[in-house]
Formats: structure tokens, sequence, C-alpha cells
């Protein structure tokens, strides 16, 4: 979003994302304090944050950049990524999520070093990441930085409206228009290796046995899905409306009423 568009509609969301953006507006800055203190979370990236953004993110700057390839730890694994990251010394109360790995062991390799934190900001937190973990996975693709950044987003425990199961080339964009919510699902997979000289997707498999679980605070009136070429079944408990769609070739949308 631009900034004027993130001002305006902020507040209908849970979750704001500032992947590695720089020269934030103090207009900006006082919006996600305020989103974070009234139960939004904010989840930013960037070498930059503990020098620029030290209040938000709770956090001042160590005493010198990695210019050079460091690992994440991920469980018994570890995720590379390139420059460049900053320590960080955290402010009390301030959570150390993540420290650096010098090798690939993160049983031998651990350092004392902070590049992923979180502070707790009123109802909500501020996630801050010290390097370019987006433009890393934006170059790379790489399912252990995308299983790291959900994790993440998971440890911060926000009940989201809709989720769903499937593949990570299955897309899901939610709208609403005339009291209907629409739940778009996109197939942005490949029958084969695209490149820059291959550019055509010629052949596109389906992505077969969608789960879409959404939160409603009663069973919906219907559950309808265009195009209406296969049966869905779905069910309501607890407040979760459960969504079972066999296939998803290209673009299917699920019609919640």
């Amino acid at each position: 979003m631009t900034e004027d568009a993130a001002l305006e509609r902020m507040n209908d969301y849970k979750l704001v994302v500032v992947p590695e953006e720089t020269r934030l507006s103090d207009q900006v800055l006082l919006a996600l304090d305020k989103f974070a203190r009234s139960g939004g979370y904010v989840l930013m990236s960037g070498e930059q944050l503990a020098r620029h953004y030290p209040a938000l993110v709770g956090a001042t700057p160590g005493p010198e950049a990695m210019a050079d390839r460091i690992y994440l730890p991920l469980g018994r694994r570890a995720v590379p990524v390139g420059p460049v990251w900053q320590a960080v010394v955290p402010a009390s109360g301030t959570e150390v999520l993540l420290r650096r790995l010098n090798q690939q062991e993160p049983g031998k390799d651990m350092t004392d070093q902070a590049v992923v934190t979180k502070r707790v900001l009123g109802k909500g937190a501020v996630v801050a990441v010290y390097g370019p973990i987006f433009r890393n996975y934006y170059l790379t693709h790489s399912p252990a930085l995308r299983e790291l950044i959900g994790n993440l987003l998971d440890g911060l425990g926000i009940r989201w409206m809709a989720g769903v199961e499937g593949p990570p080339h299955l897309e899901m964009v939610l709208r609403q228009k005339n009291g209907r919510l629409l739940v778009n699902l996109l197939n942005r997979g490949a029958g084969e290796t695209l490149s820059p000289n291959r550019v055509i997707v010629e052949e596109l498999p389906p992505i077969q046995n969608v789960v879409v679980r959404l939160r409603r605070d009663g069973p919906p009136k219907s559950v309808t899905i265009v195009p209406s070429d296969v049966n869905i079944d779905w069910s309501y408990r607890d407040g979760l409306v459960t969504v079972n769609v066999p296939r998803v070739d290209i673009h299917r949308v699920l019609v919640v009423e």
C-alpha cells in the first residue's frame, strides 16, 4: 500500500508488515505505535530499524553490521541469509526471538547476537527482523525461509479470519461484496520451470483437496463455489466454517453468505 492508503486502512487488519521500508514518516510511525497498542501486530524488517526507529522496535544497534552471509536457526536446521544484517541490543522488556548462527549447526554455532526481537506494546506487539529477510525470500523463495517467517507469525497467536490448507503456490485473497465474503483461491503453480526467457505457463496442474477455514459468529446461510463444476461440502462448528474444495484448477471463488 501507499503511505496514505496504509494510514487510512491500517485498523482494518490484524497484522501490518513493513518489509525493508526506509524513511518512514513520523505520521506512519505514530500510526504503527497506536495500531500495536490497540491490539494489532507489526512485523518490520531491515538492518536500519534499530538505528532509525529504536523507540518503536525496542532495541539499539550493536557494535557493527554484519556484511557477510549469516545463518538463522530453524529448529535443528539453519537458514542462510545474505547481507546486510545488524545485531542489536534489546531494551528492557524486549524479547529476543532469534540469535545469529556463525555456521550451520544450532547446537554449537549459536552466538549472543540478537537479530530478531519482539516488543510487547499495549495489547499488541512489534516484531523486528534486523536484516533484509523479505529481499532474501524474493531472491530465493527458500522453503526453509518461508517456514521461518511463518513460525514468527504463528508465534503471535493471531486469530485469523481465514486459513487455508494447501501447497505454497496456492494463494488466498479475501474480498467483501454486497454483504458476502468472497474467498478467492488462486493456483500460481506451473507444470514446467519458468525463467526470464521462459515466461509462458503452458501447463497448470490442478491443486487437489484444499481445505478452507473461516471464523464466523454463526453458521452461514450458504456456501457456494464459482465455477460450480465441482461439489464442495462444508460444516460449521464452534465458530468455524470448514469447507472442503476437491480441486482448484486456476481460480475459484467461495461465496459465503
